[in-house]
């Protein structure tokens, strides 16, 4: 095979993973939510201040599938710098979210995992307690739960403070004129102190009920939680995106060379083991590695139809 099938080939692999392949998220657990946010909803621009307020069909306030200074922006009138200065700081955003993902995957996953252990239980998203002398020298998993979550979502908050410090809306506003910023920080307050912790309904929030403003505290370390929170979000999209296209890409390739049943579960565990070694970035040795594997698990005809797939 030439180098240029080769390397078309290696694209394939990449995302050809299956969902197990880099750990899918589990989905049911309520602070898991967090990491994968509900449908989109459509937000109607009022008159004179843009809303995101739109009561669900029980009364509480329905959640975004991305950032409420995302949804904002299509609903301010921006001039022709406001919105190529935010456009290119969302752009930059998205580089910096899957880089973070894809170099602290594993990571990302326990933490996950640990707030499906914890679910139900209190804010899992401050620092860890100063004080941990009674529990020193205990191994990781003999610590509770929620200490060892705090922990990990400290030193998440630790790697990604450019995401987090200033908050997003401080960060879009500062291109924005005097008026739009004071719209967008208005109605993304109005957003968070109807909807505190994502993934988690406002008890008892009708359509006619707003909290008042001092039920969202506008301390340092509440702005860090609300962020680390919103980060979370949008680690768990990037790597929904990922592991969705990887699972068509997987699709595409039994399509063409139609393996058997024991060839599929083959070719599925060279690629699981490709994900667990490179995370989501394989290097070009462990690309070519699986490359040979996969090829020796094909019949002479089922490379030909490969080779034939991946030259068109």
């Amino acid at each position: 095979m030439t180098k240029a099938l080769q390397d078309r080939f290696f694209v394939l692999v990449l995302l050809a993973a299956p969902v197990a392949a880099c750990g899918q998220p589990p989905a049911s657990a309520p602070d898991a939510d967090a990491l994968s946010g509900p449908k989109v909803v459509d937000k109607a621009k009022t008159q004179n201040q843009p809303t995101l307020m739109q009561p669900s069909f029980d009364g509480a306030t329905e959640e975004l599938s991305e950032r409420p200074e995302v949804a904002l922006l299509r609903q301010l009138t921006l001039t022709d710098k406001e919105k190529a200065a935010t456009d290119k700081l969302l752009a930059q955003r998205t580089i910096k979210v899957s880089k973070l993902l894809a170099e602290n995957l594993e990571e990302f996953l326990a933490l996950q995992s640990l707030l499906q252990e914890v679910a139900g239980g209190g804010s899992p998203y401050s620092p860890p307690p100063a004080d941990q002398d009674d529990q020193r020298g205990m191994n990781d998993g003999e610590r509770p739960a929620e200490q060892r979550l705090r922990e990990k979502m400290f030193a998440l908050r630790e790697k990604a403070k450019d995401l987090i410090e200033p908050a997003l809306v401080d960060q879009i506003g500062a291109h924005l004129t005097s008026e739009n910023g004071t719209k967008l920080r208005d109605a993304v307050m109005e957003y968070y102190r109807a909807n505190p912790a994502p993934g988690r309904a406002r008890a008892g929030a009708g359509a006619n009920q707003r909290p008042a403003r001092s039920e969202l505290p506008q301390t340092p370390r509440a702005a860090a939680r609300r962020e680390t929170q919103q980060l979370l979000r949008e680690l768990g999209r990037a790597l929904r995106v990922i592991v969705e296209e990887r699972q068509e890409k997987f699709d595409d390739l039994v399509q063409t060379v139609q393996p058997t049943p024991e060839q599929q579960a083959r070719i599925q565990a060279i690629l699981r083991d490709q994900g667990a070694a490179g995370k989501l970035k394989p290097t070009p040795a462990q690309r070519t590695e699986s490359f040979r594997k996969i090829m020796d698990v094909l019949t002479p005809a089922q490379r030909q139809k490969l080779r034939e797939a991946l030259a068109r």
